[in-house]
């Protein structure tokens, strides 16, 4: 489970800033684009984006388990809830928090 809270405290800290942070595409370039999260170019991520960034191509449990723990906190699909048109940085940045809290409190 510490694989899975540091994954997440590692994307969420990728996205801490709203100017890195992005809806509807994993990635984007600087203007716009979208691009894989592991993109030399990308700029900003969406919240999955941003943990296929800090995860790699061996640690694909860790991502779907973060997914699925994050989907816990907001009680459905993790990437339909972000996507969702009036979704703000804020909010995806305290469902991070409050996975984040809840996972350290299962391990305690």
């Amino acid at each position: 489970m510490e694989d899975i809270i540091s994954a997440l405290k590692e994307a969420r800290e990728l996205i801490t800033d709203h100017s890195k942070w992005c809806k509807g595409a994993f990635a984007r370039d600087r203007v716009g684009i979208p691009v894989f999260p592991v993109d030399v170019n990308a700029c900003c991520w969406c919240a999955e984006g941003a943990l296929g960034k800090v995860t790699t191509e061996n640690e694909n449990y860790c991502l779907n388990e973060c997914k699925t723990q994050l989907s816990k906190t907001v009680g459905r699909h993790f990437t339909f809830w972000h996507d969702a048109d009036k979704r703000t940085h804020e909010e995806v940045l305290e469902v991070f928090d409050k996975t984040i809290r809840r996972l350290e409190s299962e391990l305690h």
